[in-house]
């Protein structure tokens, strides 16, 4: 086992999340996939922000000196300057791969937001991961 495991779950989860979508996100042409901070606008649309947030460490061996499972949080954003409808259409398709793939929780239902002419819905997905566990 990677003592390090959970130092690689954002990139696991992003990719999964990515491939899982990429079909049904086909039809948006544009559409740019980030794990890093948004903080202003997006410069290509729809665009979909998924990062990992503070993760907690539940449970340790007896010694303490592995990580054996690990709650996991991600932060999913989802931009788009043309409609509400179409940050739904995404944020949806990308929630339902958190939920039935990963088997993730909501944690924070997806609220939409405009700012300036920019749509975003904001989800937050959580579940515990063990150290054997596959995503």
């Amino acid at each position: 086992m990677d003592e390090f495991w959970y130092m690689k779950v954002e990139s696991i989860v992003f990719d999964r999340i990515k491939k899982k979508s990429a079909e049904y996100l086909s039809k948006y042409k544009d559409i740019n996939f980030t794990s890093e901070e948004v903080s202003q606008a997006p410069s290509k649309f729809p665009c979909v922000e998924i990062r990992e947030l503070e993760g907690l460490e539940q449970g340790q061996t007896l010694e303490g000196d592995t990580v054996c499972g690990y709650r996991s949080t991600f932060q999913v954003n989802v931009y788009s300057e043309k409609s509400k409808q179409i940050a739904r259409d995404v944020m949806e398709e990308v929630i339902s791969h958190f939920k039935k793939d990963l088997l993730f929780e909501l944690v924070a239902i997806p609220i939409h937001a405009n700012i300036g002419g920019i749509h975003r819905y904001s989800a937050r997905c959580r579940r515990v991961i063990g150290a054997g566990d596959k995503l």
